[in-house]
């Protein structure tokens, strides 16, 4: 991987070796200060990790490496405004990387929601009480022995 200026477009700033890389579509991404750049790896299935990869703009040291998933690590954003990082993955995953004292919103939303209410058993009660689901011409076939039954019964 290389990282380029456009001022100078002959010789790369910084050459990053040994990065393996089996997709022509694997991303990368910048942080919202611009001091780092975030790339992922590939790796053949059964045989390790895709990791996420960080260097630094300022003098092309490697900061980091996380493994991700057991797949290539495919796609990276790292959102400027929510300071996440949504990663995703060759087995179709997607990873969201995040500081909890720093994010307020994205995945942080999600985490904090209460659990939806289950409906009550009274709520179900009656006719239709979750276990009678008809189709169209099955409601009306049912609706016309209701009425036959009424007229028998004299209700």
């Amino acid at each position: 991987m290389k990282m380029w200026d456009i001022r100078k477009p002959t010789e790369a700033v910084f050459t990053w070796e040994e990065l393996v890389n089996l997709s022509s579509k694997t991303a990368i991404t910048i942080s919202p200060n611009e001091k780092m750049l975030l790339t992922g790896t590939s790796v053949r299935q059964g045989y390790g990790h895709g990791f996420i990869t960080g260097f630094s703009t300022v003098n092309g040291e490697k900061l980091c490496e996380i493994p991700i998933s057991k797949t290539s690590v495919i796609a990276l954003t790292w959102h400027h405004q929510l300071n996440q990082i949504f990663v995703g993955s060759a087995d179709a995953k997607i990873t969201v990387l995040y500081d909890p004292e720093l994010s307020q919103n994205g995945a942080m939303r999600s985490i904090t929601r209460q659990e939806k209410r289950k409906v009550s058993e009274s709520a179900h009660s009656g006719y239709f009480n979750g276990s009678n689901v008809f189709n169209h011409s099955e409601l009306e076939d049912e609706l016309l022995k209701v009425r036959e039954d009424r007229a028998k019964n004299g209700g």
